[in-house]
């Protein structure tokens, strides 16, 4: 199945050893699942990682990059993503990085986003499912 990972279950799998990373791991590592992640996803990682004192040395931020890089599909947001966004936020009224992100999956054939961040259940365009996986 075609699951994309929104930047919080990159952030779990990658810094919470509890159970939110245990279910993060079991996501990403599911071999049922073929996981997309999109260049946007990429960049709210650093810039969380940065933030919230997750990670901050650059060499360990690399390795992260490279290792997304070699585990999982990514996606690069260009012009097709944000024509698709600006028609999603309008029709689901959600933010612009939400419907980003859910213009990514659907482009890129995704059943599934995993994230913590939007409604768990919402059905996009019959094609997507949003999941809260730690619901």
């Amino acid at each position: 199945m075609k699951a994309f990972a929104d930047t919080n279950i990159l952030i779990y799998h990658s810094f919470d050893k509890g159970q939110k990373g245990k279910i993060a791991d079991a996501i990403l590592k599911d071999p049922a699942n073929e996981v997309f992640i999109s260049t946007q996803v990429l960049i709210e990682f650093a810039n969380a990682s940065i933030k919230k004192g997750l990670c901050t040395n650059k060499h360990d931020l690399e390795s992260f990059t490279f290792s997304f890089n070699n585990d999982y599909n990514i996606i690069r947001v260009e012009t097709l993503q944000l024509l698709k966004a600006f028609e999603i936020r309008d029709h689901y009224k959600i933010s612009f990085f939400d419907s980003l992100i859910l213009a990514t999956a659907l482009l890129s054939g995704c059943e599934i986003l995993y994230t913590e961040d939007m409604h768990h259940g919402l059905q996009v365009e019959k094609k997507l499912r949003v999941i809260n996986p730690f619901k």
